[in-house]
């Protein structure tokens, strides 16, 4: 049922006084039958499909249009939306509308979904001020509205999938003009923009769908139709991989603006209380077309959380791990999950790099830089879980230069755990990381010490942190990472044509920076381990620098292709963490992936899955 909070929306001009004409004109073969004022209405005045046009704009933009009629689906704060319930033959033109009504006027006789009515308005496309890599969203502004009819059946809701129209499965746009997906064809077979403009403000339904995403913090879902039969490359536990050239538009967004939407893991099945399909209307907000629902979703199952094998002696188990916005003003159970995912379900590793340590004050913005205390917290909640002690190791960055959130001086950091054999080769020092051959060794020094700071690409983000352990007398160099986010990129399903990902020099920039390092420890004879938070997907230019000439293997890139994945973005599973490693060490693996704890889970702890590297070092 629709939510009972939403306010009342009202109609000017009721026809008459008392319940109007409730007789049915005669429908075509498979239509339901349509009320004599309504059918009357229809074929005097403008229809919906001439409003929508067939693109992404309409034809009648701020033109006056009279006698619009049709079926209220739905019913929102701001307005309803229209469905005309005779279609026409043609897919590419929309038969619904998103109607706006405010504000309310006192005396006017409320409305609801199967309410039919005609109305005067204009046309207008509606972008937020602020979001002007939007594509516009059709809309009429509504003047008199007039009630035809009550208790009208509503339209047949369109399938998508198999059954019905299946949403294009690898192109969102390849048909962009100048950079302007409205300004190119109109092909809704082929791209995944046109196919939902085609749909905007139409009723539909999602057959047999499984979440792809988990639910967010702004109650949305998305999910796949057909149980995924349509979606590839499907991950071994219900999501769908991000793969070169294909960002996965068969992805659908359930919203919850009109009826809840409930909290789901990655691959629970969902319904509605009528059957395995999820009803609802076509929207399009915040860069993403989505469906609002208009009953309550119900969820069933979903993915576990995976564990890893304990090192056994002669291997050292290294792993990376984001922890969100890690401060002593966290609560505590995030701390005892942090404690319970590193102890137990990442088997304890012997090193780990950890990104989005705060400093002790968190976001407050205070001149605190020291995490000290962040840290000190942290490994005793490992410890508290079974786990070892850890030691603990940062540099702190120059307050406020170094991202994240406001006051919060992310930086990178190691754990390392002694009672296996690995230690730290300090080297104290202020200068920036250098490695030298001395005595036929590789030796870092300072050890710690941040890589490149003076670098123009670190400029206002993290900057890698060096250091050199020995794993039973073996030297190895570590350097954690978090590179620049992606932050700013252009959605997926904005106006402009394939997407401007502003970010991507930002981090190939970096790439250089850490590569130029890595050449030097290589040629001073150093077995090298790069780890962290990349914010760029194995496939990526960024990563490209990385491995060219074989300096470095990913190692993570000895997994098939559907199971490269630590992060879950709009319900495309896709791999921001990584660990790399110089040839020895690479050849040495015998494991490397991430561990599925967070990213596909409503209730998480960080966004990011930790991702493990299991080297066999005699």
């Amino acid at each position: 049922m629709l939510r009972t909070t939403l306010p009342v929306l009202w109609l000017l001009g009721c026809a008459g006084s008392g319940d109007p004409a409730l007789a049915a004109a005669a429908p075509r073969a498979g239509e339901p039958p349509v009320a004599a004022p309504l059918a009357a209405a229809l074929a005097a005045g403008v229809r919906v499909r001439d409003v929508q046009g067939a693109g992404h704009r309409s034809p009648r933009l701020a033109q006056p249009v009279a006698d619009l009629a049709g079926v209220v689906t739905a019913v929102s704060p701001r307005g309803f939306w229209l469905q005309d319930p005779l279609p026409d033959a043609d897919p590419a033109t929309s038969e619904g509308v998103f109607v706006r009504l405010e504000p309310p006027r006192a005396g006017d006789v409320p409305l609801q979904p199967g309410d039919a009515v005609a109305l005067d308005g204009r046309v207008a496309e509606f972008t937020p001020a602020n979001r002007r890599e939007q594509l516009p969203l059709t809309q009429v502004e509504a003047g008199a509205v007039r009630l035809l009819a009550r208790g009208q059946p509503l339209p047949a809701a369109v399938p998508l999938g198999r059954t019905g129209r299946a949403p294009p499965a690898t192109h969102v746009c390849d048909d962009a003009v100048d950079g302007d997906a409205s300004a190119g064809p109109f092909d809704p077979s082929e791209d995944g923009l046109d196919f939902w403009e085609s749909l905007e403000g139409m009723l539909v339904e999602v057959p047999q769908p499984v979440a792809c995403g988990p639910t967010s913090s702004l109650d949305e879902l998305w999910v796949l139709a057909d149980l995924g039969a349509q979606a590839e490359p499907r991950t071994p536990r219900g999501g769908v991989a991000l793969r070169p050239g294909d960002v996965n538009p068969e992805r659908i967004l359930l919203a919850d603006a009109l009826a809840a939407v409930p909290r789901a893991d990655v691959g629970a099945r969902l319904s509605s209380p009528g059957g395995a399909a999820v009803r609802g209307v076509v929207d399009y907000a915040f860069g993403n077309y989505r469906v609002l629902v208009t009953a309550p979703v119900q969820a069933d199952g979903g993915a576990t959380f995976e564990t890893v094998r304990p090192a056994a002696g002669d291997e050292l188990l290294v792993a990376s791990f984001n922890v969100e916005n890690l401060a002593p003003s966290s609560d505590a159970a995030k701390f005892s999950a942090l404690g319970r995912l590193i102890a137990r379900n990442l088997a304890a590793p012997d090193l780990l790099a950890l990104e989005e340590v705060q400093d002790d004050s968190g976001p407050v913005d205070d001149g605190v830089t020291s995490a000290a205390e962040t840290l000190r917290l942290l490994v005793a909640a490992i410890e508290q879980a079974g786990g070892p002690a850890y030691r603990a190791l940062d540099l702190p960055p120059a307050d406020g230069a170094d991202g994240g959130q406001p006051g919060g001086n992310i930086r990178c950091a190691f754990l390392w755990r002694e009672d296996r054999g690995l230690s730290l080769l300090g080297r104290p020092g202020d200068a920036p990381a250098g490695v030298q051959r001395v005595d036929g060794a590789a030796r870092l020094s300072p050890s710690p010490a941040h890589v490149d700071p003076g670098n123009a690409a670190w400029r206002a983000t993290r900057k890698p942190l060096a250091a050199q352990f020995a794993w039973r007398g073996r030297p190895l160099l570590a350097i954690a990472n978090h590179w620049s986010s992606k932050g700013g990129d252009d959605p997926l399903f904005g106006w402009r044509q394939p997407p401007v990902q502003h970010s991507v020099p930002e981090r190939v920039a970096q790439a250089r920076s850490v590569r130029a390092f890595v050449d030097e420890a290589l040629a001073a004879g150093a077995d090298v381990l790069v780890l962290g938070d990349l914010n760029d997907f194995w496939f990526s230019e960024a990563l490209a620098t990385l491995t060219a000439g074989g300096a470095l293997e990913n190692l993570t890139d000895r997994l098939p292709v559907e199971q490269r994945y630590s992060y879950v973005w709009q319900g495309n599973s896709q791999q921001l963490d990584h660990v790399l490693a110089s040839r020895d060490l690479a050849a040495a693996c015998s494991e490397a992936r991430p561990v599925h704890v967070n990213s596909e889970f409503a209730g998480q702890v960080s966004d990011h899955d930790p991702v493990i590297a299991r080297l066999r070092l005699p």
